[in-house]
């Protein structure tokens, strides 16, 4: 069961960016995937920097999939006591549950920064493919930020249908 107040349909229409990039990359997943079976099946041994990079894609591919998932009203959620409630309820439980979700963004947010700072400070390496760690964690506050101003959209779209 869904409404306006649950799920305000107007944020979909620049999830253009989201999509593209996760089709471009789920592509690439599944090539560096295949690329490497075919190998181990033909010499008994794999390219090594092949899990490292697949780890990467799969964690960028899971946060672009949050964001458009939140824009969508597609995320897990737990509906069942709350669809038994009133328009107001349900708004308002709408808004706390995405409240604290932009919040656990936005603290992930700064917290992945830091921990970026940290590797480009110490100078953390790859074990295989031998570049900065950096490198992949500069994408993890990016990629929140990225939520979070979804989030910040999908906040104000539920505050302009708010029935109280």
């Amino acid at each position: 069961m869904s409404d306006s107040i649950t799920t305000p349909s107007d944020g979909h229409k620049n999830l253009k960016i989201e999509d593209t990039l996760l089709v471009i990359l789920m592509a690439a997943l599944a090539c560096i995937t295949m690329a490497n079976v075919i190998v181990r099946y033909f010499t008994s041994q794999s390219f090594a920097w092949t899990e490292e990079l697949s780890i990467f894609l799969l964690i960028v591919v899971t946060m672009l999939g949050t964001s458009s998932a939140f824009v969508r009203h597609q995320h897990i959620s737990i509906d069942f006591f709350v669809n038994r409630r009133t328009t107001g309820t349900r708004w308002r439980i709408n808004m706390l549950a995405n409240l604290i979700v932009f919040s656990f963004f936005l603290v992930f947010t700064v917290l992945s920064f830091k921990m970026s700072l940290d590797e480009m400070e110490f100078g953390d390496i790859s074990p295989s493919i031998g570049v900065p760690t950096w490198w992949y964690s500069i994408w993890l506050p990016i990629i929140s930020l990225l939520i979070c101003v979804r989030l910040a959209g999908l906040l104000r779209r539920l505050w302009k249908v708010r029935e109280l």
